[in-house]
């Protein structure tokens, strides 16, 4: 099927070229974005550039070279080579499907050596409180404080890894399976600032806390205090799905959407074993 989405050029030596407006791309099933046929206008690339592509809350960025350095032409079909490649989300409702009324969380995911990356970018709202926990290690209950979240499921075994990051530089690791908690509180490398109104972490997430076949993924961001506090997922509940006096549960894994760790990685890159899962 096609499909459509933004384009931007966001590096040299993509500033000369001509900005486009609109192209789409040949997919198979699903909704996963290029590696795939790219129809161009008649604009003239040259050698390879950083681009990214956006369509409903994701974004993709990636780097591209062309294979042969000549122009497109209107009815050509160029397949591209992806060499680096990086997922971006943006949390833009809460649990139950509301707008968020700020500026949506980012979560960007990057491939790494040793796990995944995983970036955040965010208001700082300073409620509540900071943890009374060490910046930089794991900290239990972090859920009750200003969190970003992400949770990584394989749907057919119903196991998932939770990854909990806040803006002081606590961090908690759950692994679970059918909402059941299997092990918590494991180390992750993760390093948090704040400035300006707005706090940025990165961690990356050792590849044996994933389990086989993830396939499934949500995110979330909690901040606030008493009646005050909010709830936004990446995914949330349709608003008529919600029963009278619901409220939100991170671990509805049924509305948890597609995620594939290749994407990141590349098509050739295989899950590393882990023996924390059975």
């Amino acid at each position: 099927m096609s499909c459509c989405f933004s384009l931007i050029f966001r590096d040299p030596p993509c500033h000369t070229i001509q900005p486009l407006d609109r192209l789409s791309w040949e997919t198979g099933q699903g909704s996963r974005p290029p590696p795939a046929q790219l129809h161009a206008p008649k604009y003239g690339f040259n050698q390879s550039c950083h681009l990214e592509f956006c369509w409903g809350r994701r974004c993709k960025q990636a780097y591209y070279d062309w294979s042969e350095n000549v122009p497109f032409s209107h009815h050509e079909t160029k397949i591209l080579r992806v060499e680096t490649r990086e997922v971006e989300y943006k949390i833009k409702t809460t649990w139950d499907s509301l707008q968020v009324m700020h500026t949506p969380v980012t979560i960007k995911f990057k491939p790494g050596d040793q796990g995944l990356v995983m970036e955040v970018s965010s208001l700082f709202f300073d409620d509540p409180p900071a943890p009374s926990g060490k910046p930089g290690e794991p900290f239990d209950g972090l859920w009750d404080y200003e969190v970003v979240e992400s949770f990584f499921l394989n749907s057919a075994t119903r196991n998932y890894l939770e990854v909990e990051l806040c803006p002081h530089g606590q961090h908690l690791v759950l692994l679970l399976s059918g909402g059941d908690c299997l092990e918590k509180g494991l180390a992750l490398a993760f390093k948090a600032d704040i400035n300006g109104g707005i706090w940025n972490g990165t961690a990356i997430i050792p590849w044996n806390y994933f389990p086989p076949g993830i396939d499934k993924m949500n995110s979330y961001a909690i901040h606030g205090s008493g009646i005050g506090r909010t709830y936004e997922a990446l995914y949330p509940i349709p608003r008529e799905e919600i029963e009278e006096g619901q409220g939100p549960n991170f671990h509805r894994l049924e509305y948890f959407e597609d995620f594939s760790l290749k994407e990141i990685m590349g098509d050739d890159w295989n899950q590393p074993p882990s023996d924390l899962w059975p």
